[in-house]
């Protein structure tokens, strides 16, 4: 089935009573060979994989302002059918909220809204902040948020449990916390 990680037979046997161990590394699935996208040599992407966890970025904040170095920062965490995400791309952090979850790879990009801090200009909250992330198989993405044309890609990183290290109730927390309050008070204080 497309987009879904094979079954190993390790898993299959009743006998074996560690249900509980991570799924092997997306090394041990054979995708056949890719290209430098991921597809495959017939064009398919690789099955989605693991979602949960901390991934190795890029971004073209690199290139765009040089000053912010390129130390880029993502964990993604589902909830449901939701995904929510923790971001720091240097000249924006926050978080990313996705109302729906990817059930499989795709080049279709999917939408989420965003809140958090754009460096200089402090808190941005309400729900008009926007971008989108393509969830390419094999732990692989790429994105945009809507600030400048910040675009960004990266690779789920490996060695990860199959669970993020932020959990959703904590995101959804900070998420809140992005408010016209919030902006008014360090507003206030960056003129004292």
């Amino acid at each position: 089935m497309r987009g879904r990680i094979p079954a190993s037979s390790s898993y299959d046997n009743d006998d074996d009573d560690d249900d509980d161990d991570p799924p092997p590394p997306y090394s041990s699935y054979d995708q056949g060979a890719v290209d430098s996208s991921g597809a495959s040599e017939d064009g398919e992407l690789p099955a989605l994989g693991l979602i949960n966890g901390r991934y190795d970025m890029t971004s073209s904040v690199s290139e765009q302002w040089s000053c912010y170095g390129s130390d880029f920062d993502l964990v993604l965490t589902l909830a449901g059918d939701h995904l929510w995400a923790r971001f720091d791309f240097a000249v924006a952090r926050g978080i990313m909220y996705f109302t729906k979850r990817p059930l499989f790879s795709s080049r279709e990009p999917l939408s989420f809204r965003w809140r958090g801090v754009i460096d200089q200009d402090g808190v941005q909250w309400g729900d008009r902040h926007h971008g989108w992330i393509k969830f390419l198989g094999g732990g692989r993405i790429k994105g945009e948020i809507d600030f400048m044309g910040v675009t960004f890609e990266g690779r789920r990183m490996s060695g990860q449990g199959t669970r993020s290290e932020v959990d959703a109730r904590s995101m959804e927390s900070e998420w809140n916390g992005y408010t016209q309050a919030e902006y008014d008070r360090q507003n206030r204080a960056r003129w004292r």
